[in-house]
């Protein structure tokens, strides 16, 4: 399954802020080669020190533990910090313990023998630190560092591993079924669709819930699936492409939406749910960018035609044809519409997260009974947004 990998950072986001198909939305295909294993050590540099940290992950444990507060800016697991390098900046990933993706940062390597030096800015805040590493073997050594802009230093040891690589073939317990293609008489496009069954699935005869994952080709159904594993929930991931590529813009937004989701209602989910075993009472929807409005347009097709139990809209642009939209949903809501139904919205700061709130505020306003809604705001950027409102989300609605 091509095309598949690990958020990139995106310096340009107001191309991608409003989900439509731009240059940047290409970039989420490049550096899609994951290695899963530490970068090997070029010959140039015969030490122990890679000359390269892309896709590692740092765990550096502090030795003396300070008694004082050490901020938001120094996000800390216990006695850990743990980091994950991209190629081109650091997250805070905090390994599969840690549900946010709060901090990011632009860095510079350099390796020199069994040395190594790193600095690093917090886009976020402008904090700035250094960190020096000797290292003892290829994966381990000690550390030295100055944080909080030179304010504080701390030292330890650390460990490197390699940053997972998010494809069918890495999943341990999911079982993954390769992409297959489904061609749509109502929109006239034919998609892919990828399967990810929970390991318990060939072992019982129970229905299982799902999650239908639009935008696919960027890899959120992976996401998804790998997170669900972690948390070793029982859940079935169904993740759609958006075809030929644009074409979301077509899907996602009024009025081809309408059409869309009749495909989804008419052709899709009978196709998946002929085939696998699923609770139809409890499936979600997720969306991201203008899938995002997707999502609100599939809420207000709840009322009519009842499909999900919960949706879940990343970053969603809900600036977009937002005068349609609430004209439909003053023609659509009364109290009781969406009754045990869940919503979930993440929003990054840098992004459309001031559009987000306002349709947080939009439709709590409604005071629809018995309707839940859930609201994470991130200080990323727009498609850093994904991973942690991912997270966000499991642990919201399938805690």
């Amino acid at each position: 399954m091509n095309f598949k990998h690990f958020i990139i950072i995106f310096l340009c986001v107001f191309l991608t802020a409003c989900g439509g198909q731009s240059s940047n939305e290409d970039e989420l295909n490049k550096d899609a080669t994951v290695s899963d294993t530490v970068p090997d050590t070029p010959e140039e540099n015969s030490g122990l020190a890679p000359d390269s940290i892309s896709r590692t992950i740092f765990e550096m444990v502090i030795d003396v533990f300070p008694t004082e507060e050490l901020g938001n800016n120094f996000p800390t697991i216990g006695s850990k910090i743990i980091q994950e390098f991209s190629q081109n900046a650091v997250y805070y990933l905090q390994s599969d313990q840690y549900d946010g993706l709060e901090y990011y940062g632009k860095y510079n390597y350099q390796g020199n023998g069994d040395e190594a030096d790193i600095s690093l800015k917090l886009t976020s805040s402008n904090t700035v630190y250094t960190i020096h590493y000797q290292f003892t073997d290829v994966s381990a050594g000690i550390w030295q560092g100055t944080f909080n802009n030179g304010l504080s230093e701390f030292s330890g040891t650390f460990t490197t591993k390699a940053a997972p690589n998010l494809n069918g073939s890495n999943f341990q317990k999911t079982v993954f079924i390769e992409e297959q293609d489904i061609h749509s008489s109502i929109t006239g496009i034919t998609y892919q669709y990828n399967v990810y069954l929970p390991q318990t699935y060939d072992n019982t005869s129970k229905d299982y819930p799902v999650i239908y994952v639009t935008d696919a080709q960027w890899g959120a159904d992976e996401r998804f699936a790998h997170i669900i594993e972690t948390k070793q929930k029982d859940i079935i991931v169904v993740g759609i492409t958006q075809g030929p590529v644009g074409q979301r813009t077509t899907d996602f937004l009024w009025p081809g939406s309408s059409h869309y989701l009749e495909f989804f209602s008419n052709e899709f989910l009978p196709l998946i749910e002929s085939q696998y075993r699923i609770d139809t009472s409890n499936r979600t929807l997720y969306g991201h960018s203008y899938g995002g409005v997707l999502i609100r347009h599939a809420l207000i097709n709840e009322v009519s035609t009842p499909l999900f139990q919960n949706f879940i809209s990343s970053d969603g642009s809900f600036m977009v044809e937002n005068t349609t939209y609430l004209r439909l949903e003053a023609d659509s809501y009364e109290k009781n519409s969406l009754v045990n139904r869940k919503l979930f919205l993440a929003g990054g700061k840098q992004a459309n997260g001031p559009f987000v709130s306002g349709f947080y505020d939009t439709i709590r306003g409604y005071d629809l009974e018995d309707f839940i809604v859930y609201h994470q705001s991130f200080d990323l950027g727009h498609n850093q947004v994904v991973l942690p409102g991912i997270r966000g989300a499991m642990d919201s609605l399938f805690p």
